[in-house]
């Protein structure tokens, strides 16, 4: 596949950068971020995302991708304890495979993955 044209939609229409608009570096620097606390995390709406990544922009307030974004809030502890409640929320209704039961795990699905967005970026 050829990318050109989307590198220049990207480049020059959007007015981005074409490396994952800056995701590249804030990915690149959540691995230290995670070590530094990597069994508890740092709590709820903590600040260490964006104090260890303003200096290279301020745009750069979140981890920018939620489940690293949880992992770095709640540490390897609670984020085995958050994919667990994601599958005990989705086991029963997958099981059940009615129309109304896949209505309900799509409405679940929607849920857990809006909250994540809202718990990743404020």
């Amino acid at each position: 596949m050829r990318f050109e044209p989307i590198v220049f939609f990207i480049e020059n229409v959007l007015r981005k950068e074409a490396s994952l608009t800056g995701r590249d570096l804030i990915f690149q620097s959540i691995g230290s971020i995670y070590l530094q606390s990597p069994w508890i995390g740092f709590g709820y709406e903590n600040t260490i995302v964006s104090n260890a990544l303003g200096s290279i922009s301020a745009a750069y307030n979140s981890a920018h991708n939620s489940l690293f974004q949880i992992l770095i809030e709640v540490g390897a502890i609670g984020f085995v304890f958050y994919l667990g409640l994601i599958y005990v929320a989705l086991k029963g209704p997958y099981k059940r495979q009615t129309k109304d039961m896949m209505i309900a795990y799509g409405a679940i699905c929607a849920f857990i993955l809006n909250f994540s967005r809202v718990l990743a970026l404020g």
